[in-house]
């Protein structure tokens, strides 16, 4: 027997629930484009609100009970103890775009050395600030805002001091409060000047050879080296370079190795000629007071190694050998067993002494 749906329905009324269903689907049956128009405007006036959310990424407000004692603690220690940090990165281009280019060429590298040393002097006068500073918030305990005062530079550094005062050689220096994040005590920065030490000598006369002799030779290395890598003629490259007897007991990477005393000595011989060639150094030595063990006052000498021919120097590592010579030479080093591959310079003159 057919279905007859009209007398299930007079015979099966069904629940409110089943009316309710029924009433829809006949209201969409007979007007489709209001029902469309209906669940459209629903829609909107439920996504509105979305307008007005905001983006919770914090760990502390999305775990932690709002109201908890944790949460107030937190904004008190953030209120009291500030600390911001901010890495900012950027990528060396070569401002040529017509041709190919290499940004390892010595011309690129000397551009951002230059880049890179106005940034590092860009100079901030913290006690300026601090007295702007106190006359706006007068009401601030004395002493406040005494830990920003000084001059301030991305890493310390000598600059010209704000007292106005001269010297024999110019306006006073003084230095500077570092205001970088630090890794340690050293400043959180990484580029490729490193590789030449940072040393304006190094840069200024740098060549495309040279460069890439210096960035090909960076990874290689095993030990600190006071002297540039680039340079062919640097004993940290090539220690066997100024000794002239071929037959000396002299290995290319004594200078990188340097853990024998044969090896140390060969790497000494050698920055010493070095240095006599590429940037000759003395030793200027002075007295000053210094307190005994008895806690009598007495003086000490105190030695600097300082440039022969400051505006020819082709190397400021040379006052580091300079430096360690006269450490050296206050005790019994390890000159004695070195090889003498060919002579070996003379010791540095005796030091000038100033009173």
């Amino acid at each position: 027997m057919p279905r007859d749906p009209v007398r299930e329905r007079d015979e099966h009324p069904g629940n409110c629930i089943e009316k309710g269903f029924e009433n829809i689907g006949d209201f969409v049956g007979r007007k489709p484009c209001t029902s469309i128009s209906l669940a459209v405007l629903l829609a909107l006036i439920c996504g509105a609100g979305m307008a007005f959310g905001e983006t919770e990424n914090r760990p502390d407000a999305q775990w932690i009970a709002q109201g908890s004692p944790a949460l107030v603690q937190n904004e008190f220690v953030k209120e009291k103890w500030p600390s911001n940090q901010r890495f900012n990165f950027f990528v060396a281009k070569c401002k040529d775009k017509t041709k190919p280019c290499n940004i390892l060429e010595a011309k690129y590298i000397k551009r951002f050395n230059k880049i890179y040393n106005d940034i590092m002097n860009i100079t901030v006068n913290g006690t300026q600030l601090v007295a702007e500073t106190e006359a706006e918030l007068s009401k601030e305990p004395p002493g406040t805002f005494d830990a920003w005062k000084g001059q301030w530079t991305f890493d310390t550094r000598a600059v010209p001091s704000t007292t106005n005062c001269m010297s024999s050689r110019g306006p006073c220096m003084e230095m500077s409060k570092a205001a970088c994040f630090k890794f340690g005590p050293f400043c959180g920065k990484q580029s490729v000047l490193p590789i030449f030490r940072e040393d304006e000598a190094v840069i200024d006369t740098l060549t495309d050879d040279t460069a890439l002799v210096a960035v090909n030779y960076w990874e290689g290395q095993t030990n600190f080296c006071p002297i540039t890598i680039a340079r062919k003629d640097s004993p940290c490259v090539d220690t066997r370079v100024y000794y002239s007897n071929a037959t000396a007991n002299v290995g290319k990477n004594d200078c990188q190795n340097y853990e024998t005393k044969q090896q140390r000595s060969n790497c000494r011989i050698s920055a010493e000629k070095y240095c006599a060639q590429v940037c000759p150094t003395r030793s200027v030595c002075r007295q000053v007071p210094t307190m005994a063990a008895s806690g009598a006052m007495t003086t000490k000498e105190q030695c600097q190694p300082m440039k022969e021919d400051k505006d020819n120097c082709k190397d400021n590592g040379c006052l580091l050998v300079q430096g360690f010579n006269d450490i050296g030479s206050d005790t019994a080093d390890d000159d004695v067993n070195g090889t003498d591959g060919g002579g070996r310079p003379p010791r540095p003159s005796p030091s000038n002494h100033l009173s």
